[in-house]
């Protein structure tokens, strides 16, 4: 699972591959690619404006996104990678109910039999 940040404020780069690999352990072999972008929705103002954008790429070519905002970049780390787990297992559950998009041959496959 590749895990690709953007915008990361200064020390939360180690934290968030942590936090992700934790999150998303289970489901390593389902995703191919985690990007995670961090941004500052009221700039110098502050309050209630910290975002957290996560997206993973699943197996069978399917994309999961989701987006938290709270009031610093751990805490919104923390809940996006949180969503974003459940959400890649309830797609992970729907793929694996209709049994397409992935290969016999996948070690996807073999991981989640």
């Amino acid at each position: 699972m590749e895990i690709e940040l953007r915008h990361a404020p200064e020390g939360i780069s180690e934290y968030s591959h942590r936090r992700l690999a934790f999150a998303l352990g289970r489901f390593r072999t389902a995703i191919h690619k985690v990007r995670v972008r961090f941004g500052d929705v009221n700039g110098p103002r502050g309050g209630l404006d910290k975002c957290c954008r996560m997206s993973a790429d699943v197996v069978g070519g399917r994309r999961v996104v989701v987006e938290v905002v709270d009031v610093n970049f751990p805490a919104a780390l923390d809940r996006a990678a949180d969503r974003l787990a459940r959400a890649v297992g309830r797609e992970w559950k729907k793929i694996r109910a209709v049994g397409t998009a992935i290969p016999s041959n996948s070690p996807s496959f073999a991981a989640g039999s």
